[in-house]
């Protein structure tokens, strides 16, 4: 089960990424705005690293690991003009996971971080959340 946070920007300069050498998904950027702004909510951010389905990194906060994703799909009408994704998945254990427990909530800490700051950008428009 992951958090998403969808909305479109041109925040991000795309065409100025770093290639994905798995698959040319950009997203890099976005977790380069990021990262400076979690780490100010003494939240622990390790390096972005690529992935099939784009980009992520790994945040820990009160000793809870996750892996937040990023993702941003370029408007071809417009320059760097994007949807973007950002993803978050809270790691719990086999027996978490057995018994149903410590499941990511609308309501997690960093779930409200990530969020917060996404509601707090004027560059982001209609930005959608879902669990």
């Amino acid at each position: 089960m992951s958090y998403t946070i969808r909305f479109y920007s041109d925040k991000f300069d795309l065409k100025n990424e770093v290639e994905n050498s798995i698959n040319p998904i950009n997203g890099i950027s976005v977790g380069e705005w990021l990262h400076p702004l979690v780490e100010r909510e003494n939240i622990v951010v390790s390096s972005i690293a690529e992935e099939d389905w784009g980009w992520y990194s790994y945040a820990t906060l009160h000793e809870q690991t996750y892996l937040v994703g990023y993702a941003a799909i370029p408007d071809d009408h417009h320059e760097n003009h994007a949807e973007v994704i950002i993803q978050i998945h809270k790691k719990r254990t086999l027996f978490e996971k057995i018994l149903g427990k410590n499941k990511l909530q609308q309501d997690d800490s960093l779930v409200k971080v990530i969020s917060a700051i996404a509601q707090n950008t004027k560059e982001f428009k209609d930005i959608i959340e879902e669990i």
